[in-house]
């Protein structure tokens, strides 16, 4: 019996499932020998595992009723579920006509403006040969990435793909982990469509689940309830299970989580991350400590309770952006942020880029925010709130009605207004903004 706990004292147990199989009849532990169906390969898998577990899928799945893997893992030993190498190629392979080390142009193109944000673009040749990576947005013509090539684009080959693997849902069906691992759960190369919800049960305990090299375009949301969670272009290689995730692998990220009607829910996660990727949906954190890092997009977030939020970048990666859309960018109620190496950009918000409600934004370890074409102020805080700028560049994320203001009978609408109003020589010299 497959479940029992001695028949997995290897290092790695591997299960499989393709959809092109004719039926489950197979054993399921090759590919050649693969159950057709993700429920009868989920029920290969241990009840409690010495070493890493992985279930391998290839094909398109359509889920019938809730699949949920209740697998126990041990300390360093993972959980993975993995789509594979393969591609789906959207676009191309076409001609590079320039680019820079984080931007491509291809001339001959008429692109729909940000109809390719989020997905992958490949490059076929050169010294980027075989690199992948999440595109942040683009023009007509011009992709422009989350994290910088190795080397300037000049004329190079590329191609615009996504993975291939899909799970699906003919109605609604969850896609959990419901175990309780020691360490780290792994959801990489999928592609989640309908109304299939990947994620943690809440009665699950994770260390950490990793949705990595991942799309998802469903019209639900990521739940994750315990542990932590972090969403990365990381790429983890199945066949080396003890070798460590590389941050040096040219991978995409998640992209589409969610729709622009639901979200990322993140309650009481202990440790969250958004690395290099592109969530096209709002994110919502109760309780929870979350990076947003590295040339990711979001389009809101939403952070109550208690929780923490960091924005920073680094130098290999583009601005790190919050896209409002229909609303504001950045609401803290009861929250505080700071901003780390490299300011975000806050941009196109119909209401406030930057909301505070009784909370803490901490911009005094020496970056900003910017951002416009904001519906109505760069940054407004509400009484009980703390904007703090000593040491930093104020911040230029702009408003139509103004910078930035405070509760007060008379509301500054530009940083110059703060200053003078507060008898400063510089807004650098500001410990706070508001504070009631």
């Amino acid at each position: 019996m497959l479940r029992d706990y001695a028949s997995c004292s290897q290092d790695t147990f591997h299960a499989y499932a393709d959809s092109t199989r004719p039926d489950d009849t197979g054993d399921g532990r090759t590919l050649a020998t693969a159950k057709k169906t993700i429920a009868a390969a989920v029920a290969l898998l241990p009840n409690v595992a010495e070493g890493h577990v992985v279930l391998h899928l290839s094909g398109t799945f359509t889920l019938t009723e809730i699949t949920i893997i209740n697998t126990d893992t041990q300390r360093y030993k993972r959980l993975i579920v993995d789509g594979g190498d393969s591609i789906e190629v959207l676009e191309g392979p076409y001609a590079a006509t320039s680019g820079t080390t984080s931007t491509l142009t291809d001339s001959v193109r008429s692109w729909t403006i940000n109809q390719w944000q989020g997905y992958i673009v490949e490059i076929l040749d050169t010294s980027n040969i075989g690199h992948r990576t999440t595109i942040q947005s683009n023009t007509s013509d011009t992709l422009t990435v989350v994290q910088n090539w190795s080397s300037a684009i000049t004329v190079n080959s590329y191609r615009i793909v996504r993975p291939a693997t899909t799970i699906t849902a003919s109605a609604l069906a969850w896609f959990y982990y419901g175990g309780k691992a020691q360490y780290d759960v792994c959801f990489q190369r999928l592609r989640f469509l309908g109304d299939t919800l990947p994620g943690l049960m809440s009665s699950a305990k994770c260390n950490l689940m990793r949705i990595t090299d991942c799309g998802y375009e469903g019209t639900r949301f990521f739940g994750f309830y315990n542990g932590g969670v972090y969403f990365g272009r990381t790429l983890y290689d199945p066949n080396n299970p003890d070798s460590a995730f590389s941050s040096t692998l040219h991978k995409a990220g998640c992209y589409y989580a969610g729709s622009y009607s639901k979200g990322v829910s993140l309650t009481a996660v202990s440790a969250a991350f958004i690395n290099n990727s592109v969530i096209m949906a709002p994110v919502s954190l109760l309780g929870t400590v979350l990076n947003i890092a590295n040339g990711s997009l979001v389009k809101k977030v939403y952070a109550y309770a208690g929780s923490t939020l960091t924005l920073t970048k680094s130098s290999s990666s583009v601005s790190t952006k919050i896209d409002g859309s229909d609303d504001t960018g950045l609401v803290l109620e009861n929250a505080q942020a700071s901003t780390g190496s490299g300011a975000t950009d806050i941009s196109n918000c119909t209401t406030h880029g930057v909301e505070l409600f009784n909370s803490v934004l901490d911009m005094s370890g020496g970056a900003g925010l910017t951002g416009n074409g904001n519906g109505n102020l760069g940054l407004y805080a509400h009484d009980g709130s703390v904007v703090k700028i000593a040491g930093a560049t104020p911040p230029t994320v702009t408003g139509t009605l103004g910078d930035v203001a405070v509760n007060s009978t008379e509301q500054p609408t530009t940083w110059t207004n703060i200053v003078s109003n507060g008898g400063l020589s510089s807004a650098q010299e500001a410990t706070t903004v508001k504070v009631s």
